[in-house]
């Protein structure tokens, strides 16, 4: 496993408790990724429709889970997951203007990506918090 990835799971773990099961975070994560991935399909065909429905049903799902975390269990750890969601939000909200940059948007789902294994991780070992 990466440094960066264990860095990642064990921020994430003592985050369990500010935030849905991480099986749930991780599903929903990988949510996200299937909508960029498709949105940059989209936008590759010159179906710009389409890939502005599939961005927005990412940015929905990073909203719902932002809107979902429990600050009076860690703020600080809640605040540093909302960052994540709401910078994330933005860059996706950025994609779709700037016609999704190929680079940029790797960028976004290598992100992504990361924390969905780091919740991944958590569900797998089934951590809780200490």
């Amino acid at each position: 496993m990466k440094t960066a990835s264990r860095r990642a799971t064990s921020a994430y773990g003592k985050a369990q408790g500010c935030a849905p099961q991480p099986w749930m975070v991780a599903i929903l994560l990988n949510g996200v990724i299937n909508h960029l991935e498709a949105a940059e399909r989209a936008c590759a065909d010159g179906r710009r429709a389409e890939s502005m429905r599939r961005a927005s049903k990412a940015i929905a799902i990073l909203q719902g889970l932002r809107d979902n975390l429990r600050p009076e269990v860690s703020r600080r750890l809640t605040d540093r997951l909302g960052q994540f969601y709401g910078t994330s939000m933005v860059r996706i909200a950025h994609l779709t203007r700037s016609g999704f940059d190929a680079n940029t948007c790797q960028r976004v789902l290598a992100d992504v990506k990361l924390v969905q294994e780091a919740w991944a991780t958590l569900d797998d070992r089934g951590s809780t918090i200490d």
